[in-house]
């Protein structure tokens, strides 16, 4: 109760004080005294109305207003009551007419207390309670007037027994409200107001009591009734302040801090564009603050200055009410995210709320992290480039193109210094013009500190990341806004220690050139200034050593190791650094061939194999080799191999040429190691999941710790995918995704490893039953619907768990065992978890177990074919029989399909079983055939699993019919739902190559599975087998009746036939027959037989079943 009474002593304390003010007046004229509390009373009533009904557009509370519009009617009956006591005032009435008006009052008064909660979460107009106490007003004024009553008060007797007994049962009335209050307070408001109401209502409790006949009669004094009820009706007063006035006054204040201190600029806009309310956040992106903003013009405060108000797409959206809609702009170097959608007003006008959020930051790390990628990419191709030139204004402008075409630089060029004028040299872009007008003196003059000269003079890059800002560039200024250009970098190409040349890149974006890019830009600076270094050695070489010049010419190609051997790989040259690389002296290996002097790994020489294979043909060859552990360490090579061709064309010489590409290519291993993240679910995939798991067994060895692995995927998600489509399955997959991470904690690690497969790796757990609560929570989330896309959708998991160090002390071995009890739980039926155990081992031996005899059956023939005979429901013929297979083992013990289909499924043996099943039946009929039974169809069911090996089901079936010579239109291939449903594409086409054969479909079980319409139209099949469970209680279940009739209807509208399995009685068959059923088999006609007994079962019995 403390919270009813903080903040609110001046409040509680103001009838008191009023009452102590009154108190002399009590002890002077008790009636003046009962007069002037029962005016307060009536005043606290009607101001009770007047708030409750002055704020009910905006608290919506009805149960407020009740109480109002209640303690108005009783406020009108007290007036009335002290009105009456003065004769002179309300002359006609009745002596006890007082009375009266005093009793209504508190019967109105108690009715009110012990109703007000039921409007607690009910919408009622304030009229219907307005008239609601003018009407019971009027009624009583009318009872009393016509003295309907009987006469309850007389100053000779006293009051009457009747007025006695309603004092009594007000009291109990308002003391059944006090209890109902009690017991219903969440109903009752906040704490403040439930505090309030109950203090309020116990005083009125209380203030009945003191006016009931047996304290009258101990002559106490009224005054202390009249004090209880003044209070009670303060106090109800404050509750319905606290609910209507304080209350909502107080969350807006809060509101209103919160949106005050939000990052974002947040303003109100009319629909002329007029800001009219905003938060103090627009300082940050403007010069006015959240109160010298109100007026401007939103647009030319945060949207592009570069569109005028009536094109921008922002403005032409808040104009036409077309919102919400999000925009980018950029503005002021800064780029922005525009939000706009309707603001709510209580006074109906329109209005916008308009969002701004620097997104800048954001927006430049996007932006250099693609420049790193491309950068990198510089580096590799102009490393390359050298091999493809051979003189150095040609490698120069290569090196332009690749700085546009992969850098993806707005301009490049190269230059040098002829006295203390920049000369251009050459240039790639579309911005020769800026290069002719940018007039550079190195020496003297603005230009004497810019860019280019600062870097030529330190010998080191230089860089601008804003020239619209940086004083350096001011000279550029101008014509670098036209060409929009944002930032430069110039890199200096040096000589012998000194810088003769310069390389520049410029951008379209402002800080382009961070710490990461600065760092492999200083690399290629290097790489270009060693590249030309060498050519221009190159080149010198060449003038003086004209007698090597074939020898230059190759050098001239590489900077690096070069070996050169004849076509039949003797060597006949190597250099000094290859010599230092390989650790050879030149005398060891020239002469020699290179086959035996190297001995590569077999991956390396393959790449060389490659590589002649290309020489031989008279072409150059190009790429990487890896060298294990050359010397101390590994290299990665850049080599490129081409022919020496003699003056007429023969090849002479092969030159190898190698560069060191380790560096690179560890730094391009590095990049693409980054996507350690699935981009679908943002979720760690299977490379950063194998690295925690390693983490996680490391950190609970050393600290002694337990951890579980949970694998799990979603169960049936290929029909989600086939039937929904594949962006329902990746939404799907999202928002498993979102889900799972709610349920762990920020230690632990969920991951997706592929498909629909995911893993946790919860960390220091203490329990298995401590995992068990968290799968059983991670599946009772997944379950809950949600929407996804369009639809509601619930994800259905198998949870299988493995726990270190219990189950296992390496990676290998926690994954398998989590795998297999993933497993298990689908076996238990799917949407389970399951904890690996001894069990789940024990099941693994034993379906080996289970595989080993089935493959001994198969090898002594212990597997036999029963028949089931099908019949017409139309006209009792024999329409075909049903081949079902029985396993006798070691000839005596009957093994039922349920015990080993499945295992035979999971291990592939069901291709074998299959594979006899056809050709046993085929044979075996077309015995029964030749002896005279009828043509009849031959029903064979086959495995899902056929579906991985497509083509080995047709050619079993081809080679079975061939073989026994059955008629192809005889056979009918049944195939469950579910096996269709795996993968529906290929299981079109393998049902279109069987049926080639004249062999027609039939689907199995139908109902138990995914059966639809959408299904049917799109498999060729020719039958519908109803599920026997549907049989069972046919006459008793109308669902299985419904199900029943949709399936025969849905067959019959795309002209498939229907056959009911499991059919056991006369009265199943006659609703078959009445609903066009076509075919029927089950006990009720004849029990599986062996082939022999179905031919003497045919003799005996013609079509006595359906007569």
């Amino acid at each position: 109760m403390k919270t009813v009474w903080r903040g609110r002593n001046d409040k509680l304390l103001m009838p008191f004080i009023f009452v102590l003010i009154l108190a002399p007046i009590a002890t002077y004229d008790q009636t003046l005294f009962h007069s002037l509390v029962e005016l307060a009373a009536v005043f606290i009533g009607i101001s009770a109305f007047i708030a409750t009904l002055s704020t009910f557009k905006y608290s919506r509370s009805s149960h407020s207003l009740y109480l109002g519009t209640g303690y108005l009617c009783v406020a009108f009956l007290d007036l009335g009551h002290l009105l009456t006591s003065i004769p002179d005032h309300v002359p006609n009435v009745r002596d006890d007419a007082t009375v009266q008006l005093w009793l209504f009052a508190r019967v109105v008064e108690a009715f009110i207390l012990l109703t007000f909660i039921d409007f607690a979460d009910k919408k009622v107009k304030p009229l219907v309670f307005i008239l609601g106490s003018i009407a019971t007003l009027i009624g009583i004024l009318y009872v009393v007037k016509t003295n309907v009553l009987p006469v309850l008060y007389t100053p000779q007797t006293g009051y009457s027994v009747e007025m006695q007994y309603t004092e009594y049962v007000v009291i109990a009335v308002i003391g059944l409200a006090v209890l109902r209050l009690i017991k219903n307070r969440k109903q009752a408001g906040t704490n403040k107001e439930y505090g309030l109401l109950i203090i309020a209502v116990s005083l009125t409790f209380l203030a009945e009591v003191l006016f009931s006949e047996p304290l009258r009669a101990l002559n106490l004094s009224p005054a202390f009734g009249q004090i209880a009820k003044l209070l009670s009706f303060w106090m109800l007063y404050l509750a319905l302040v606290e609910n209507t006035l304080t209350k909502p006054f107080a969350a807006l204040l809060n509101s209103f801090n919160t949106y005050n201190h939000l990052p974002d600029a947040i303003t109100i806009v009319d629909e002329n564009g007029a800001i009219i309310q905003s938060n103090a956040s627009v300082s940050k992106f403007t010069p006015f603050n959240e109160k010298t903003i109100i007026g401007q013009n939103v647009h030319k405060l945060f949207h592009s200055p570069d569109v005028a108000e009536e094109d921008c797409p922002i403005c032409k959206a808040v104009m036409g009410k077309n919102l919400p809609q999000t925009y980018e702009v950029s503005r002021d170097q800064k780029r922005l995210e525009i939000r706009v959608s309707a603001a709510s007003s209580v006074s109906g006008g329109f209005g916008v709320v308009h969002i701004c959020h620097d997104m800048t930051v954001r927006h430049v790390a996007e932006q250099n992290l693609g420049l790193i990628s491309r950068l990198f990419n510089m580096l590799r191709l102009t490393n390359q480039a050298i091999f493809k030139h051979e003189d150095e204004l040609s490698l120069l402008k290569e090196f332009c193109d690749i700085a546009i075409n992969v850098g993806q630089f707005e301009l490049a060029w190269f230059g040098t210094v002829e006295g203390d004028i920049v000369v251009p040299l050459t240039y790639a872009g579309d911005h020769g013009d800026y290069i002719r007008k940018a007039k550079v003196n190195v020496a003297e003059g603005e230009t004497a500190n810019g860019p280019i000269a600062l870097a030529l003079r330190n010998n080191d890059i230089f860089y601008v990341n804003n020239m619209d800002t940086d004083p350096i560039f001011k000279p550029w200024r101008k014509p670098a806004r036209e060409a929009g250009f944002k930032s430069v970098v110039v890199m200096p190409w040096e000589r012998n220690g000194a810088a003769v040349g310069f390389f520049a890149l410029y951008a379209r974006e402002y800080d382009a050139f961070d710490e990461a890019t600065l760092d492999l830009i200083k690399s290629l600076s290097k790489d270009i200034s060693r590249i030309l270094t060498y050519i221009e050695a190159e080149k010198i070489k060449s003038e003086t050593e004209k007698r090597l010049t074939d020898l230059s010419r190759a050098i001239e190609q590489s900077e690096s190791a070069i070996l050169i051997t004849d076509v039949d790989l003797n060597i006949e040259y190597v250099n000094d650094y290859f010599c230092r690389l390989n650790q050879y002296e030149p005398k060891d290996i020239v002469g020699k061939c290179a086959t035996k002097v190297f001995n590569f790994d077999k991956e390396t020489k393959s790449v060389i194999n490659e590589a002649l294979e290309t020489v031989y043909q008279g072409k150059s060859w190009e790429g990487e080799i890896f060298i294990d552990k050359l010397g101390d360490r590994e290299y990665w090579f850049y080599q490129n191999v081409a022919p020496v061709l003699s003056n007429d064309g023969e090849m002479v010489q092969i030159i190898w040429t190698s560069r060191d590409n380790t560096e690179l290519h560890n730094a391009q291993q590095t990049i693409s190691q980054l996507a350690f993240y699935d981009t679908l679910t943002n979720l760690p995939n299977r490379r950063l999941f194998h690295d925690r798991m390693t983490q996680s067994l490391q950190l609970s060895k050393r600290n002694n710790k337990q951890f579980a692995l949970l694998f799990f995927d979603i169960d049936d998600f290929k029909a989600v995918n086939d039937i929904m489509g594949h962006s329902y399955g990746d939404m799907l997959l999202q928002h498993m995704a979102e889900v799972l991470k709610t349920c762990v904690r920020e230690s632990d690690t969920v991951a997706r490893l592929g498909g629909d497969e995911f893993t946790i790796i919860l960390q220091d757990i203490e329990n298995e039953r401590q995992v068990k609560l968290i799968a059983t929570k991670i599946i009772s989330s997944l379950n809950k619907a949600a929407q996804i896309g369009d639809r509601l959708m619930s994800v259905s998991t198998s949870i299988g768990v493995s726990v270190y160090p219990n189950h296992g002390t390496d990676c290998n071995t926690l994954m398998k065992k989590a795998d297999m009890a993933m497993y298990h739980a689908k076996s238990l039926g799917k949407n389970t978890c399951k904890i690996f155990d001894d069990s789940i081992a024990q099941d693994h031996v034993q379906r080996a177990k289970m595989q080993d005899a089935i493959q001994k059956a198969l090898s002594v023939e212990e597997f036999s074919l029963n028949y089931q005979p099908q019949y017409s429901v139309v006209d009792g013929r024999l329409v075909g029989v049903e081949a079902l297979i029985r396993w006798y083992k070691g000839g005596t013990e009957l093994i039922c399909p349920d015990k080993f289909i499945g295992v035979a499924e999971q291990s592939d043996l069901i291709i074998d079983i299959d594979q006899w099943v056809i050709h046993q039946a085929c044979h075996e009929m077309k015995k029964l055939l030749d002896k005279g039974f009828p043509n009849v169809k031959l029903a064979v069911n086959i495995s899902a699993v056929h579906f991985k090996y497509s083509r080995y089901l047709i050619n079993t079936i081809d080679s079975a019919l061939k073989e026994s010579g059955f008629p192809p239109h005889l056979l009918q291939i049944e195939m469950t739902e579910g096996s269709l449903v795996e993968d529906a594409t290929l299981a079109v086409e393998t049902i279109n190559a069987i049926k080639n054969f004249g062999v027609s479909i039939a689907i199995d079980d139908f109902g138990t599975g995914y059966s639809s319409l959408a299904y049917l139209k799109r498999f060729p099949v020719d039958l519908i087998k109803i599920d026997r469970s549907f049989m069972y209680d046919l006459e008793n279940d109308n669902t299985d009746r419904s199900i029943v009739d949709a399936i025969i209807n849905m067959a019959h509208s795309l002209n498939l036939e229907v056959l009911a399995e499991g059919v056991e009685k006369q009265n199943q068959l006659d609703y078959l027959a009445r609903n066009h059923c076509n075919f029927a088999q089950g006990y009720f006609f004849a029990k599986p037989m062996t082939s022999g007994s179905l031919y003497e079962y045919w003799e005996k019995t013609t079509s006595k079943y359906l007569n």
